[in-house]
């Protein structure tokens, strides 16, 4: 018989023990009028519930009980908090699971910063399930869950980046996140430890029982539990996570470091019922000689990691050790794979989050987040989202697809960022922030996702077979002008705020196929100052023009022979694996870089990508 508060439990042997609680009820009604409520009490059997079981019940009660006939009969009943019984498994992760997807949601929804929704996420999220988790292990669902509610969370598409990549974001200067069903592992691991001392002796009262009323075969395989039951003793659960998870083989690595790490700051302490200290204990490396020894908790040479040992921290630090076993930090093969998918048929410089961390955690975490999406694919394109009507470039680039390849590329995108940063390098890689990153580089960048998003957002988008109407192409300039100076000055980023309503970004594609950028001015309104050039450099000699093919993206040739050899070139990303092939922004050899400028209503001046 088990009590807390006014919740009651008992274990009966066998249902006629009822008559005998039946007097003690009824006298504390007559003495301090308590009463039960029926419709609120369940008597769980221990057998299959068939109907016959069922009507039997309930006769019995009727006959010898009449004031509790109408109790609940059920396979399982919630105590605490926690469902018993022989199904218990199937209503026991329900309402935990439920509830931390929902308030999974309302995060996404919200459309707070990322920086308070990882906040939130991690204390009023994360936690929902860890009360259960302490006695029941999370099952294969809430994986599954927990990989949707980052992805909601962060705003990032859908894989994008690894489950693994979001316990590893703090690197490239974004927010923390925890893991949950590494926290509901470490949270039964303290209950083995520390919490619930008494497991042993209720395993072995489930051994003494499954010896004596189940199979040989169920006996021989541990087994303590009848073939219909649907989940594990919580005896068990405990014993399992006490000697390492070995039914486990994610966990059991990290769980054998946490073990040997208390055994080494333990083992001045650590005395023995009897015999020597066990060899190898105090190294952590050995941590198989300290878990060899908890199988035998009753012998004389056992240690005194025990269940009921103090052991202060020990749910962080067991947390910390799964984490490093299960998602070892390795950001840079998600982002190098997404980049390269990016630039393809190109090669790109090998990425290191080493060069770039730290100018991201120097930054604000959306903002770093923003770069983050950027280098890993993760804009909310219609093609990447899969949506059912398939953009064209919203900048108005004839038959440019709305997708992340394109933009990294797409000549009046980077036009409208030169008229904002005028020194924006012309150097893709350069600008998506692969090479050299600065500050400066990564604002642009997070301000870039800032104007096409706002894009993206518009009502007015439509689909269109090959490019928008001037109106529609001339709005969504200006909407990604407009937000991009606001992004860039609350990072506090220099920039200029060009009039586009005086401007017209008129996309033109020339003889050999390639997509220019005809830049007009209307002299009538706009200021006699205003005309801006781009330093003009004239490119190596030895960059030559080889024999290509026309590249399925705009602005860009690929080579017909790949060479079967050779490396990328610093501060360029190559064609094929060509050593010192151009990239497709720059003009060919002899030609000087393309310039913005404005001739007012005398003519213009073509703004090209490349050749």
């Amino acid at each position: 018989m088990r009590a807390c508060a006014d919740d009651l439990g008992a274990a009966l042997r066998k249902l006629s023990i009822l008559k005998v609680l039946y007097p003690i009820f009824m006298l504390a009604l007559a003495a301090a009028g308590l009463n039960l409520k029926p419709k609120k009490c369940i008597l769980v059997p221990l057998i299959p519930l068939t109907p016959s079981t069922l009507k039997h019940i309930k006769a019995w009660l009727l006959r010898h009980l009449p004031a509790w006939k109408d109790f609940n009969i059920r396979d399982s009943g919630k105590y605490l908090g926690f469902f018993l019984g022989p199904a218990a498994n199937a209503s026991q992760w329900f309402a935990p699971l439920n509830k931390y997807t929902d308030r999974a949601n309302k995060i996404h929804g919200s459309g707070v910063a990322i920086s308070v929704a990882a906040h939130t996420y991690n204390t009023s999220v994360v936690p929902v399930p860890l009360y259960v988790a302490q006695l029941v292990p999370l099952p294969q669902e809430a994986q599954k869950r927990e990989t949707n509610a980052l992805h909601k969370v962060t705003h990032m598409c859908t894989n994008a980046i690894r489950v693994t990549d979001f316990f590893d974001l703090q690197c490239i200067g974004g927010p923390k996140f925890r893991s949950v069903h590494l926290s509901a592992a470490a949270a039964i691991f303290r209950t083995a430890v520390v919490t619930v001392p008494v497991w042993p002796d209720w395993k072995r009262q489930l051994q003494t029982a499954a010896a004596e009323y189940l199979s040989v075969a169920d006996v021989c395989s541990n087994v303590c539990s009848p073939p219909f039951w649907d989940s594990s003793p919580l005896a068990l659960n405990l014993s399992d996570a006490f000697g390492g998870f070995r039914g486990n083989p994610k966990y059991n690595k990290g769980a054998l470091n946490c073990i040997a790490e208390i055994a080494e700051m333990r083992a001045p302490e650590m005395d023995f019922l009897g015999g020597e200290f066990v060899p190898g204990a105090q190294n952590r490396s050995c941590a198989g000689s300290v878990l060899s020894s908890l199988g035998n908790l009753g012998s004389r040479d056992a240690p005194v990691f025990r269940p009921g040992m103090k052991a202060p921290g020990l749910q962080k630090s067991c947390y910390s050790h799964l984490l490093a076993s299960v998602f070892p930090s390795d950001i840079d093969t998600i982002v190098s794979r997404r980049i390269r998918d990016m630039f393809a048929p190109f090669f790109v410089p090998n990425f290191s989050h080493s060069l770039s961390s730290a100018v991201l955690r120097r930054m604000r975490k959306h903002d770093a987040m923003r770069v983050f999406k950027t280098w890993v694919n993760s804009w909310a394109t219609s093609w990447r989202m899969h949506e059912p009507k398939l953009l064209p470039c919203v900048f108005g680039c004839p038959a440019g697809k709305d997708q992340q390849s394109h933009y990294v590329m797409c000549p009046i995108l980077f036009a409208l960022q030169t008229l904002l940063i005028p020194d924006c390098p012309s150097d893709p890689t350069a600008r998506i922030g692969l090479i050299d990153i600065s500050r400066q580089t990564a604002l642009v960048i997070s301000a870039t996702f800032a104007g096409y998003h706002a894009i993206r957002r518009s009502p007015q988008l439509e689909n269109d077979a090959h490019t928008y109407p001037e109106t529609l192409r001339n709005r969504n300039h200006k909407v990604f002008v407009d937000h991009f100076y606001t992004a860039a000055l609350d990072a506090g980023l220099q920039c200029l705020h060009e009039r586009l309503v005086d401007k017209r970004l008129t996309p033109i594609i020339t003889a050999d196929g390639v997509c220019t950028v005809n830049i007009i001015e209307d002299r009538s309104v706009a200021s006699p100052n205003s005309a801006m050039r781009l330093p003009s450099r004239r490119l190596p000699q030895s960059i030559s023009r080889s024999s290509s093919l026309q590249s399925p993206r705009i602005g860009a040739t690929i080579p017909a022979p790949r060479p079967s050899s050779g490396q990328a070139s610093v501060g360029s990303f190559v064609r094929a694996a060509q050593p010192n092939a151009h990239n497709p922004f720059l003009g060919v050899s002899g030609v000087t870089e393309a310039q913005v400028g404005f001739q007012g209503a005398q003519g213009a001046r073509l703004y090209s990508p490349g050749q």
